[in-house]
Formats: C-alpha cells, sequence, structure tokens
C-alpha cells in the first residue's frame, strides 16, 4: 500500500507549481504576442504581395491588351509573302512599261536626230556651195583686178617712157620719181 499512496503535495508544492504554471503561461502570453506582431507583420508583408500582386494584374492585363492588338493588327508572314508578291508584280509592270515608253522615246529621238541631222547637212551643203561661189566670185574679180591693174601699170610705164623721151627731145630736166 505504501506504494500506491502518493505524496500529498505542500502548500510550497503548490506554490511552486502554481508559480511553475504562471511562468509558463507568461511565457506562453509573451509567445502569443510575438506571433500576434509576427502574424501582424506578415499581414502587412501580405497586404504588400496583394498590391504588388494587383499591379501585376493590371500590366499582365495591359500586356494582354497589347497582344490581342497585335494580334488583330499585326501583318503574319503569309500577308507580308503576299504583298511582297504584288509589290514584285507591279514592279515589274512598271519597269516593263518604262522600257516601253524609253524605247518609244528612243525611236522618237533617233527619227528627230537624223532629220536635223540631214536638215544640217543640207544646210551645210549650202553654205560650202555658197560659199565657193563666194571664192570664185572674189578670185574672178580679183583675176580681172590683177589683169586691169598690169595693164594700168604697163600703160603708165609706157607714158612715163614716153614722157622720158619728151623730156630728152626737149631737153629738159628729168623730173625725180
Amino acid at each position: 500500500m505504501y506504494a500506491t499512496m502518493q505524496k500529498q503535495p505542500t502548500m510550497l508544492d503548490l506554490a511552486n507549481m502554481i508559480q511553475g504554471l504562471a511562468d509558463q503561461f507568461s511565457g506562453l502570453n509573451n509567445e502569443f504576442k510575438g506571433l500576434k506582431t509576427e502574424f501582424q507583420g506578415l499581414r502587412t508583408e501580405f497586404e504588400g504581395l496583394s498590391n504588388k500582386v494587383d499591379q501585376n494584374s493590371a500590366s499582365i492585363e495591359s500586356l494582354h491588351e497589347t497582344v490581342r492588338f497585335i494580334q488583330d493588327n499585326a501583318a503574319t508572314k503569309d500577308d507580308l509573302q503576299e504583298v511582297k508578291k504584288e509589290l514584285t508584280a507591279e514592279i515589274n509592270r512598271v519597269e516593263s512599261s518604262l522600257t516601253a515608253e524609253i524605247e518609244r522615246v528612243e525611236s522618237i529621238l533617233t527619227v528627230e536626230i537624223n532629220r536635223i541631222e540631214s536638215s544640217l547637212t543640207a544646210e551645210i551643203n549650202r553654205v560650202d556651195n555658197n560659199l565657193l561661189e563666194h571664192a570664185d566670185y572674189v578670185v574672178g574679180v580679183h583675176k580681172k583686178y590683177d589683169t586691169e591693174l598690169a595693164a594700168v601699170v604697163s600703160k603708165q610705164h609706157r607714158h612715163e617712157t614716153h614722157i622720158d623721151n619728151l623730156h630728152h627731145y626737149l631737153g629738159l630736166k628729168k623730173r625725180s620719181s
């Protein structure tokens, strides 16, 4: 029976136990206050994260709008290939048209150049003929002038000889030439 008998706690034991429980309760209270402070820090951090999530959601929504706009309005590779084919065809058409126009203008210019060349050749020939005629005329006049001059010189020489002979015959002094 001795073994089953428990020792009855004394007042001091009870006071120590109560003090232990009070210390435990105070520790738990302090721990609870720490947890409460930590919880408030987590709440603040969560609110910050929530604000960031809201901001990111707005950014993501803006990004979605941009992507939708690009999808609706951007050209695809096939669209660009089609435009490239159309532009190539248009360039070839314009090039062909310009080549034909250049050939037409060259033809017109060739005809006009040939006409002007013929006209200039005829004018040059006419001027050449006029120059030759004038040269022939001047040569002819010059020949007549030379002939008349030679006749006048000869006649003058004869008259001077005749005058000299008269001076000699009359016994006059010879004149100075």
